[in-house]
């Protein structure tokens, strides 16, 4: 068996160990992959929010779900993306914001977790982990 040392650094960065290796196994499968990762912050040049100023309701949601968008009523230009925990992209678009609000319709989505990614103009990304029931 070889040991690696790993020393990580402040950044980004992953980790990928094979579990059937450290049992004498010689193979392995992805099923078998212990991942560990970590990101720093604000070292991407990607401007990723943290914003206490995003809500959505109701959760879970039906066929309906709200959300209040920050920078009320400065008509900013949206993309959003909705993902599947399983299967990916399943609806994208693009909204101008009027007021705070803006009410998704999600009636045409299936049952499950959702993560929804809002881009504003500015390159700023907001998530938000909604269940579809």
């Amino acid at each position: 068996m070889k040991t690696v040392v790993f020393s990580p650094k402040a950044g980004k960065y992953l980790r990928i160990k094979s579990l059937s290796e450290q049992n004498g196994n010689h193979f392995t499968s992805i099923a078998e992959l212990d991942v560990s990762g970590c990101i720093e912050k604000d070292i991407t040049d990607v401007n990723q929010v943290h914003s206490p100023d995003i809500n959505a309701y109701p959760i879970p949601a039906s066929d309906k779900l709200t959300v209040s968008l920050p920078g009320a009523g400065d008509n900013t230009q949206w993309q959003y993306a909705f993902y599947s925990m399983s299967s990916g992209m399943v609806k994208s678009g693009a909204i101008y914001q009027i007021s705070g609000n803006h009410t998704f319709n999600i009636d045409d989505i299936n049952t499950g977790t959702y993560i929804l990614k809002l881009t504003n103009e500015r390159g700023q990304i907001f998530r938000i982990k909604l269940v579809k029931r």
